[in-house]
């Protein structure tokens, strides 16, 4: 309750005012009675402390030490017993109050403090009840709203007009997320500001001085800071009790709306490693894995790199499992920061990362490496990574050459990056130069290649591949195509016709084996 609105009130009419540049817009939360000298000690924010003055009457100097200690611990006013030890209040104290804006009040000289107390304290106390209850049903209302499934900008409209300000969500990023509707705000300006805090380590309320603004913000509750997600109000303070409370509350629902979203990932990657540990301690034809991974919502045509991780001073640490979390956690916010999307997978005690395809793996490793580094404590991380392309039925052999470059990495002297050395045929044929690669596969397989009809084309590709890896056998394909006998003899006839090759002629048939074999490794770049 406004110090104002609380003398206003008809019972307290007979309280005045002893100077008049107060500022009389202050909160008023307590009523206290002193007749101690040390009370100076014991003030708090948003109190009227009465008194008697019986201890400054011949120490001027206390009172206005006093009251200096008052207004800097943003307590409301000093009420002071008229004609008992003080007929007037000395002009050099009322100086001194005027200077601070700070309110003395001159209380009745016919009515006992304990009234006067007793009678503040009911006023004050009732108006909070009724702030209490009505902060209660606001937070009621606004819990319910958003257990109905509403947007993050409906959320923060609504939280708006609750508080009658702008409010603003950001990600551990720093990045604009939402804002109520009618919002108005620069947010390169916003984004420029909260990138420069450290929001991974940021657990209270802050305050940001924005190039045309203030703002407040508040860290929203977590299991995980690197999930946690940030509310800003538009305003510089908060002066009011209620309005604190009612701001804690939005902040606890927030918070446990953002843990509930925070479940729901960790969870899905929960079952998405058991997806892979699955399909990497199984042996699943590729048409297992595919229907496996398409139900998952994983695509088969797309290509992936990987790389296994260790934190070399932890390896035989009883807590490994839980720092290897840690580091999981940390790469997929160092890589959905760039819009990346990593696939973590914890299989025989040792983390692995796929990612989609690109040329820039060591690059993007290199800064990983440094940011855990960094951000890790006491850490020595080693990477092996395979620069080749797979797409998610091979996801064994990406593993196993992550698996092996990490090996390589181990034995190393210091934490680097160590790269995947080929040792088998088809490690060697993926260093060809992509050029000459695609001209000799266009040359050979070109008719195969300009068929229109994609599953046609591709059961051809399919027929020829396992026709060479499966030493020629015909009965073998068909097992593995799931096809007749006759169904694979009419494909390879048909190849034969498409291509003008003859299957039994020895150098057609070296050269119509290396091409598919350089299709099927080099398929993403052509």
């Amino acid at each position: 309750m406004q110090l104002s609105i609380l003398l206003n009130q008809p019972q307290f009419n007979r309280i005045l005012l002893a100077n008049h540049t107060a500022n009389l817009d202050v909160n008023v939360i307590t009523i206290g009675m002193m007749e101690a000298p040390d009370i100076a000690e014991y003030v708090v924010p948003g109190q009227i402390l009465v008194t008697t003055g019986f201890h400054f009457q011949n120490n001027i100097p206390a009172l206005i030490a006093l009251i200096e200690v008052m207004s800097k611990h943003r307590a409301a006013a000093i009420g002071i017993k008229q004609h008992r030890y003080f007929d007037k209040i000395p002009d050099v104290v009322l100086q001194k109050a005027n200077d601070l804006k700070f309110a003395i009040l001159l209380l009745p000289a016919d009515v006992g403090l304990s009234v006067i107390v007793r009678d503040l304290l009911h006023v004050v106390l009732e108006q909070q009840t009724d702030q209490l209850t009505n902060i209660m049903q606001q937070t009621l209302l606004l819990s319910q709203f958003i257990l109905k499934g509403r947007s993050d900008q409906e959320i923060l409209t609504q939280i708006a007009s609750l508080l009658g300000h702008n409010v603003f969500l950001i990600n551990s990023y720093g990045q604009l997320i939402s804002k109520n509707n009618n919002a108005i705000i620069n947010q390169e300006d916003l984004e420029e500001n909260t990138r420069k805090l450290d929001l991974l380590s940021i657990n209270n309320q802050q305050l940001l001085y924005l190039k045309d603004t203030a703002v407040l913000l508040f860290p929203l509750k977590s299991d995980n800071n690197l999930n946690r997600r940030f509310l800003i109000l538009q305003q510089k303070s908060i002066e009011y009790s209620e309005q604190r409370l009612l701001i804690e509350n939005i902040v606890n629902l927030l918070s446990l709306e953002n843990m509930k979203v925070q479940m729901n990932i960790s969870t899905s990657r929960i079952r998405q490693n058991e997806l892979f540990v699955t399909l990497l301690n199984q042996s699943l034809s590729k048409n297992i894995i595919s229907s496996n991974l398409k139900l998952n919502g994983f695509s088969v045509d797309d290509y992936y790199q990987a790389f296994a991780i260790e934190d070399m001073n932890f390896i035989k640490a009883p807590n490994h499992n839980s720092i290897m979390h840690r580091v999981s956690s940390l790469i997929h916010w160092f890589f959905e920061k760039k819009d990346i999307t990593p696939i973590t997978i914890y299989w025989n005690f040792q983390l692995f990362v796929l990612l989609p395809y690109s040329t820039n793996i060591l690059a993007e490793l290199k800064l990983l490496q440094n940011f855990l580094q960094q951000t890790l404590v006491n850490s020595k991380i080693h990477i092996g990574y395979t620069p080749y392309e797979q797409t998610l039925l091979d996801i064994k052999k990406l593993v196993n050459e992550a698996t092996e470059a990490l090996t390589l990495s181990i034995h190393s002297n210091k934490a680097k990056l160590t790269k995947f050395r080929p040792k088998q045929v088809s490690d060697l044929l993926q260093l060809l130069p992509e050029k000459e690669t695609t001209t000799f596969i266009d040359n050979i397989l070109k008719p195969i290649l300009d068929i229109k009809n994609k599953d046609e084309r591709e059961q051809l590709l399919q027929t020829i591949a396992y026709y060479f890896t499966e030493n020629r056998s015909i009965l073998s394909v068909s097992k593995i195509l799931f096809v007749h006998r006759n169904t694979t003899m009419y494909r390879l006839k048909k190849i034969e016709k498409l291509l003008g090759f003859q299957l039994d002629d020895f150098n057609e048939s070296e050269q119509l084996q290396l091409a598919i074999r350089l299709y099927m490794l080099n398929k993403p770049k052509i």
